[in-house]
Order: structure tokens, then C-alpha cells, then sequence
């Protein structure tokens, strides 16, 4: 079946479950939880729900990554941990695809574990800072965020665990920044660019160091893109990237950078208000940096594969960003308008065909 029916059905079904969790607008984000755990129905409904529509797909399409972690499984279920682990340079993640072999006996494990862990992290995330708990789990899929992790596996479960934990960034506890950069770094190794969120999440949005660092992201980012083939010719990592990237790409289209800059427009636009706002304004900064990340993709698709890394951010952005806005309301229901028109269009080209198993 086409992916477009289930993925509505699902967003909107959680947004109105999530309405019985309450909007919350102050400033430190500990009362969030202590509020929002006596909804805990509504919350592990909405858990269950997005948790087996991820764990329990199946798509029949071998130009996306699942059929690559699909194949992962199934070559490691004949080594033993050790070996497993030896493999590759993210062992983190092996030692999970190979666990998943010893508990399940088809390649669906795979799916089942990281489609879990990625959902609840990223659920979890959406609990513990959005201002507006049922707008972000709408935007969640809406704004496509949902769908890439489909794909995205691997780096989006790393992204989900930087997302959980970023008030260590904006709380400035370095050293947990730095061990949660290195856990994800064991996962997925292009999550050295997650270092740069730590500066980021602590520059007042809009002012200058905070587009100095943006710019460093960005150059980075670029460089890192240009030098995987040599990368993996010379040490032997990023192997699987060389393939991807010598093959060719055309730049992201205008109406996905247009969509995808709506975020950091808010912020700056609403920049003064976020100066007595520390979590708003560094989420803010995040989703400005989201925006230069799909400029850049201009040159080559490609590259919008750093935007993992940021697009979760925009969702709970969004969510607090609200409270600063007037007519609130309406601005919610346009943005999820435009999000769900852009992501049926994106969603109603794709070939492949979608289950459940």
C-alpha cells in the first residue's frame, strides 16, 4: 500500500490523543515532565502507536538504506560479538545489530530495535521540552521528520540521542556533551559534527559568533562531503558513504530549502524575545543552522543528510516558539497545512510499497 494513508492516519491520530497533554510555557523544563507524567496514558498510547508503525514496517525498495541494515543482519548473525564489533568503526551500532540477531530470527529485528529506541528517544525528547506537546507530535510527521528515519537509520538514532539529552549543551555540562558526542560517534561517525551544537547552544540567536559557528558548520560539513572518498582510500572508514557520493546528485528542490528555512525565519524574526529564554533560543539556533544546512544542499542532495541531525530540533523549536507569536492558533494550523501538503506531495512520488509485517 502507499505509505501517504497510514502516515496521516497516524499523525493525526496521535495529535488528537495528545491533546489531553497540556501546553506548558515556563522556563525551566523539569516542571515539564512532572506535569506531563500524570498523562501518562495518553503519553504511552501515543508511544505505542508511533513505536509499532516504525518497528513493524517493511518496505519493498533496495535504493534505501533498510534493505542495507536489513542485509546487516543477516551478515551478522553468523559472527560472534567480538567479531561483530571489529567490523567496522561504529561498534556501538553493531553490537546492537548483532544483538538483535540473537533475540530475533528475521531481519525485522533490526527494524524493531532501532525503530523503538529512535521513536521513544525522540517521543521522550518531545516531552521533556515542547511547549505544545500534541503540535509537536503532529509536526514530528508532518514536517517529514518521521519518515526520514525510515531511512536515515543509523544517524537518526544517534540524532535522537543528542536530541534527548541537549539540555547538557544549553546547561553547559561539557563533559556529558562530550561523552553523549562520542557514544553517538560510536554509531554513526559523522556525528563529529554534532560538536559544534555545544557553542551553538549557547550564543544569543541571531548574534554573531552564533552565524561564525554556522559558517564553521557549514564549511565543515562541506569539506566532509568532498573528503569521504579520500577518507575511506586512505583509513579505511566511511566505506559504505563512497558508493553514495561518487554516483551523482542533483540539488535539493527550492520548495524543500523554502519549507525547511520556515523555522529559522520565526527565530529571527522573534530573536528578542528568546533573550530571557535560554532552551527556546537554543533550539532556535539549531533550526537557523537547519535552515543553512538546506541552502547549501542546493548544490548537491546529498548533503540535506546532515539536516538529520538538526530536523528534530525544528519540531520542538516550533512547539515553544508559539508562546511568542500572536494568533497562535492559526499560525499552528497554516504551518501544519504546509507541512502536510509538502510532505503528501513528497510522500504520493514514492515508488516503493509499504507494510506491515
Amino acid at each position: 500500500m502507499s505509505i501517504c494513508y497510514p502516515y496521516f492516519i497516524v499523525a493525526f491520530s496521535i495529535g488528537i490523543i495528545g491533546i489531553n497533554v497540556p501546553n506548558l510555557h515556563v522556563l525551566d523544563t523539569k516542571e515539564y515532565r512532572l506535569v506531563r507524567n500524570k498523562y501518562r496514558l495518553s503519553i504511552i498510547l501515543i508511544s505505542a502507536i508511533v513505536v509499532i508503525f516504525s518497528a513493524f514496517r517493511m518496505i519493498s525498495a533496495a535504493s534505501i538504506d533498510e534493505f542495507s541494515y536489513r542485509n546487516r543482519f543477516t551478515y551478522y548473525a553468523g559472527m560472534d560479538f567480538i567479531s561483530a564489533i571489529k567490523e567496522t568503526t561504529e561498534p556501538i551500532f553493531a553490537g546492537m545489530v548483532w544483538l538483535s540477531t540473537r533475540v530475533f530470527s528475521t531481519n525485522q529485528g533490526i527494524i524493531i530495535v532501532t525503530g523503538s529506541v529512535t521513536v521513544l528517544l525522540l517521543l521522550g525528547a518531545i516531552k521533556k521540552y515542547s511547549s505544545d506537546y500534541s503540535f509537536a507530535c503532529v509536526v514530528l510527521f508532518v514536517s517529514g521528520v518521521m519518515y526520514t528515519t525510515f531511512n536515515g537509520i543509523q544517524q537518526y538514532l544517534a540524532t535522537a540521542i543528542i536530541v534527548f539529552a541537549f539540555d547538557a549543551a544549553y546547561n553547559k555540562k561539557l563533559k556529558k556533551f562530550l561523552m553523549l558526542v562520542i557514544l553517538c560517534l560510536l554509531i554513526h561517525n559523522s556525528s563529529v559534527f554534532l560538536l559544534i551544537f555545544y557553542p551553538l547552544a549557547n550564543e544569543k540567536t541571531g548574534n554573531k559568533k552564533m552565524w561564525i559557528y554556522n559558517a564553521v558548520f557549514l564549511i565543515a560539513g562541506l569539506f566532509f562531503y568532498q573528503a569521504v572518498p579520500i577518507l575511506a582510500e586512505k583509513y579505511g572508514v566511511l566505506t559504505a558513504y563512497v558508493d553514495i557520493l561518487s554516483s551523482g546528485h542533483h540539488g535539493v528542490q527550492n520548495v524543500t530549502i523554502i519549507i525547511n528555512m520556515i523555522p529559522a525565519l520565526l527565530a529571527l524574526v522573534c530573536r528578542r524575545n528568546l533573550y530571557g529564554d535560554k532552551v527556546t533560543s537554543s533550539f532556535a539556533n539549531i533550526a537557523i543552522l537547519h535552515a543553512m544546512i538546506y541552502i547549501l544542499a542546493a548544490v548537491d542532495v546529498y548533503i540535506a543528510r546532515l539536516a538529520i541531525f538538526t530536523a528534530p530540533f525544528t519540531v520542538i523549536f516550533l512547539s515553544r516558539i508559539m508562546r511568542y507569536i500572536k494568533d497562535a492558533r492559526i499560525v499552528k494550523l497554516l504551518a501544519i497545512v504546509l507541512y502536510a501538503i509538502v510532505c503528501y506531495l513528497q510522500l504520493r512520488g514514492i515508488v516503493y510499497t509499504f507494510n506491515f509485517v
